[in-house]
């Protein structure tokens, strides 16, 4: 398990399963906002967000607003992203937090100022973490 991961879980009392589906889907969100050049960085710092992110696609599709999320709007992939997590049974708290908490970790490896250009690109999640 990776560290961010293995973090989540044990600090908030949620599974494996939940801590990789939560950030998973905020990288998804993430990814349809920023560059390639900025994606690679992601990778380059945390080669799990990979997987993570893969698996998130491949669900994307599967659920109730996930269809809409590719051609709508920034607002309606958002909201995608959290259905999916509350579909994994989040609250809107542990969605927070593990939105607090990703933040943080990438500040950690990104740096500051790199993770805040590419917040500035997905505002709607700077707001919820």
């Amino acid at each position: 398990m990776h560290y961010l991961v293995d973090n989540l879980v044990n600090s908030m009392e949620i599974s494996e399963e939940q801590a990789e589906t939560a950030v998973g889907e905020i990288l998804n969100y993430i990814s349809k906002h920023i560059s390639a050049q900025e994606l690679q960085e992601i990778f380059d710092m945390f080669p799990y967000a990979k997987v993570m992110l893969a698996k998130a696609e491949a669900a994307g599709s599967q659920g109730m607003l996930g269809g809409l999320a590719s051609p709508m709007s920034g607002s309606i992939s958002l909201l995608a992203a959290l259905d999916s997590l509350t579909s994994q049974g989040l609250s809107m708290e542990q969605i927070h937090e593990v939105a607090h908490t990703t933040i943080r970790y990438a500040k950690s490896k990104l740096g500051e100022e790199k993770t805040e250009r590419i917040l500035n690109k997905v505002p709607d999640l700077k707001a919820i973490g």
